[in-house]
């Protein structure tokens, strides 16, 4: 591995800085106003800014001591897909079920769910009439289950409007609030599956809490979502964002997000620190480049404000590539000159070709003052490196339980840039389950002089007994290209694959059709099964399994299975099917087809 090499233009930082010192040594940081009457300016900066991206904010924001709306978008009652976002709606309603006090287990199992996001817990404990009820108990008018994808809780609609007010009757709600705002204070920095959840309200300083929802299924987002939701010190809101269907936007997306998050926030605290005749805003940058990957590093700040967490764009050769990041991190060389704040940034980009590149830094502007493009540039010298390759990967174990939960181990790494975390997609006979991001801990590939953390943990619910082929596919960085790096077979036992199971009676047929019956799914006993319903193939309602069904003890199937329901029909003959919804490993399910004469 060879050291890194900078290029001659990381003496501009030493120049910029000593023209900065020049000006800044010896005053004070001086007080601005800003207020909540602030907010809806921020806003519309950050939602612009987005909008230049191809992204589409859904903003609103609401005075956590008032319970006002001091700033939203005019789109904020728009329907979105929710993603994770749903998970908030879960724990709210099993906390409102238990009457503020959850059990141990449940409790700690719906925390994690919280702050890392993980969706099989979401699904253990998905219920039909969740959305329903939480958007009666508090208010939420443009929120419910998508119609034509049941049984999927990140199709569920929501608005950011809705999800500020909820935030905020979520608060005052004295068998939630408590318990839901810590679990948000706890957010990682990546979810369970592995996704930098890094962004928005979850990047704030200062008390603070967030819930993050990203997904990328056409099917309900119409291209990838990255949302979040949270508190401040002073505010409680939404920022949701839906972009072009490319998943390599996710990266713009998070920025984006954290860009109007922290406009709005820093909007919201009064006083904010700046320094007197820096207007513009001010930068300097170096590079460097090793193994096919360029690294930027250099600070950028306005001097209106010195809270604010400055966007910054990375623009090589004119605009033909790019690379964004925020000025977030620790600057101490500033604070030495008696500029506070986080002001630094770091920002990589991977070249296609050879040779000099230009790279010039393009920065917003915060008050007074105006946009810098094509500043502090430098030239960076990208050389041919014979140790560049493909990435590298492979499937290093795999494990089925009882209930045909697959377990997957691996390992993925770039020789591009080996302290990158490594994208990869996991094939089950050749369809999707998976999208592991390499980034656990790997010791066992530091020997072989690799380091960093590029191992890979993930697990799905596999819907068939017997053999089936798992690949492991690793997205490239740099030079090289994308690979399929290693497949084997894995055995699911018969035995394991549990589908659901149901069956139903016709009790009344007069002026329409009284369905009668139970199901549920050995995956998860303790969780109702949803039922849809069909009156002569066409979806006539979706009902839940919950109802008291002692019946079912002598056969040894505990809990509440039982369903009745209502279906309309008109005069005359028809077929009635009940198909069952899947938890866990198995299929979705027909279980049970009725004919029956309508009065």
């Amino acid at each position: 591995m060879r050291h890194p090499r900078f290029v001659r233009a990381g003496a501009a930082v030493v120049i910029a800085v000593c023209a900065l010192a020049v000006g800044a040594l010896g005053r004070q940081p001086e007080p601005a106003s800003a207020t909540l009457a602030d907010v809806p300016a921020a806003i519309s900066s950050g939602v612009s800014s987005a909008a230049s991206k191809g992204i589409t904010q859904y903003v609103a924001v609401i005075d956590r001591a008032t319970g006002q709306l001091v700033g939203s978008t005019a789109n904020c009652h728009t329907p979105v897909a929710s993603e994770s976002l749903f998970k908030l709606f879960e724990a709210a309603y099993y906390l409102r079920a238990y009457g503020g006090s959850l059990p141990a287990g449940l409790s700690n199992e719906l925390r994690y769910m919280i702050a890392y996001s993980d969706d099989a817990i979401a699904s253990k404990y998905w219920r039909a009439d969740i959305t329903g009820n939480i958007a009666s108990v508090y208010g939420l008018s443009n929120t419910y289950n998508n119609p034509s994808r049941p049984g999927y809780w990140g199709a569920t609609r929501v608005s950011a409007c809705d999800m500020a007010t909820f935030m905020w009757r979520m608060s005052n709600d004295p068998l939630v609030a408590g318990w839901l705002m810590d679990a948000m204070r706890g957010s990682t920095t990546y979810g369970s599956d592995g996704f930098n959840q890094y962004f928005g309200w979850n990047t704030l300083d200062g008390d603070h809490g967030a819930k993050q929802g990203w997904g990328n299924d056409s099917s309900w987002t119409g291209g990838p979502a990255i949302h979040s939701v949270g508190f401040s010190d002073k505010l409680l809101g939404a920022v949701l964002s839906t972009g072009p269907d490319n998943s390599a936007t996710f990266a713009a997306m998070r920025d984006a997000s954290t860009f109007t998050t922290k406009q709005v926030v820093a909007a919201s605290r009064a006083n904010p620190p700046s320094i007197p005749g820096y207007d513009n805003p001010t930068s300097a940058v170096g590079a460097f480049e090793q193994s096919g990957t360029v690294y930027f590093d250099g600070w950028a700040f306005d001097g209106n404000n010195l809270a604010w967490a400055m966007p910054v764009t990375v623009s090589i050769d004119g605009g033909a590539s790019s690379t964004s990041t925020i000025a977030a991190l620790p600057s101490p060389e500033l604070a030495a000159m008696g500029i506070p704040g986080n002001h630094r940034f770091f920002a990589a980009w991977s070249p296609t070709n050879t040779g000099y590149h230009r790279a010039c830094l393009n920065l917003p502007n915060y008050g007074a003052g105006s946009a810098q493009y094509g500043v502090s540039c430098i030239d960076v010298y990208v050389q041919e490196h014979p140790e560049r390759d493909d990435p590298q990967g492979y499937v290093t174990g795999t494990t089925v339980s009882a209930d045909g939960i697959v377990k997957v181990t691996g390992y993925a790494y770039d020789p591009s840039n080996l302290y990158a975390s490594t994208a990869t997609w996991l094939a089950w006979d050749g369809r999707l389950v998976g999208t592991p991001i390499a980034n656990a801990a790997t010791p066992s590939l530091a020997p072989y002089g690799i380091p960093g953390a590029h191992g890979i943990q993930a697990s799905f619910a596999a819907a068939t007994g017997g053999p089936h082929q798992l690949c492991l596919y690793v997205v490239n960085i740099g030079f090289g290209k994308n690979v399929w790096t290693s497949c084997r077979t894995v055995t699911v036992p018969p035995e394991s694959i549990y589908d659901p199971r149901g069956d139903f009676t016709i009790t009344d047929s007069a002026g329409g059709i009284t369905a009668v019956g139970w199901a549920f799914d050995q995956s998860a006993f303790g969780t109702p099964v949803t039922i849809m319903w069909t009156v002569d193939g066409t979806v006539t309602a979706y009902s839940s399994a919950s109802l008291p069904s002692e019946y079912l003890y002598p056969y040894g199937v505990g809990g509440q299975h039982g369903v009745l329901t209502r279906l309309n029909a008109g005069p005359g003959k028809h077929s009635v099917c009940m198909f069952a919804i899947n938890f866990g490993s198995g299929t979705d399910q027909l279980t049970t087809c009725r004919d029956v004469t309508v009065s």
